[in-house]
């Protein structure tokens, strides 16, 4: 994996397995973000069901750190492979965010189940 070069001095970029990441909070203490955007995506096996199921658990896991990450009326756009548990997992987090939507940018090849999700407006709960 090649790193990814960010020069702006507003921007921070992080190329870190978010798993072994114990206490991200700790990463970024006193630190809240406007965005948050993740082009994550968990190590795939071809088969489309267990690739959701991980693609989700790490959604997840993201979306769980939410309340340190974003500051209030922060947004967060995040990829994700489509599948069962996508609807569920969106109802839920409506609950946290003013809107959310899923947008298939057009570079994407038709039979990817790769989405984004658009979370705008974090409200915290």
């Amino acid at each position: 994996m090649q790193p990814l070069k960010i020069a702006h001095p507003n921007l921070q970029f992080f190329q870190k397995d978010f798993y072994e990441i114990m206490t991200i909070k700790d990463l970024f203490i006193d630190q809240h973000f406007d965005l948050i955007v993740s082009d994550m995506a968990p190590n795939t096996i071809g088969h489309k069901d267990t690739d959701h199921l991980k693609s989700i658990d790490l959604t997840e896991h993201l979306f769980s750190k939410k309340s340190f990450l974003l500051k209030q009326s922060g947004h967060m756009i995040c990829k994700v492979f489509e599948g069962r548990l996508l609807d569920d997992f969106i109802r839920k987090e409506k609950k946290s965010f003013k809107s959310i939507k899923l947008f298939r940018p057009e570079a994407i090849r038709s039979l990817s189940s790769e989405i984004y999700i658009i979370a705008k407006g974090y409200t915290f709960s």
